[in-house]
């Protein structure tokens, strides 16, 4: 989307930044592993990815996405709520199947502690 090709942690900051200047606020890429990159006007952040034995990846960015929005309808900033996206996401991973594997909000909020 940000007509830049190529994988490395550059090239999708350009891209990112490419999206800035089409008036994009707030560009976030999810690297799997690596975390969650985070693209703004203030700059450009890595949250990184809480370790696991990641066995089926196949709702993780579906997981993120909801966490991230939940975090965000209530009141969370932008980094807590890519935080608990990335969390959430950890969890799900770890676990064979997609709707089976999205945890509760409890499991999430565990992991904080």
């Amino acid at each position: 989307m940000g007509g830049i090709r190529g994988g490395s942690m550059s090239d999708i900051k350009k891209a990112g930044t490419c999206l800035l200047e089409k008036g994009v606020g707030n560009v976030i890429v999810t690297l799997g592993s690596q975390g969650v990159m985070l693209v703004n006007k203030e700059g450009c952040r890595i949250f990184p990815a809480r370790k696991v034995e990641a066995v089926d990846t196949t709702a993780a960015g579906d997981c993120f996405n909801g966490a991230f929005v939940t975090g965000l309808a209530e009141g969370m900033s932008l980094g807590e709520a890519i935080t608990f996206g990335n969390l959430a996401s950890s969890i799900a991973v770890t676990r064979i199947g997609a709707q089976s594997s999205i945890p509760g909000r409890r499991e999430v909020d565990a992991l904080y502690d």
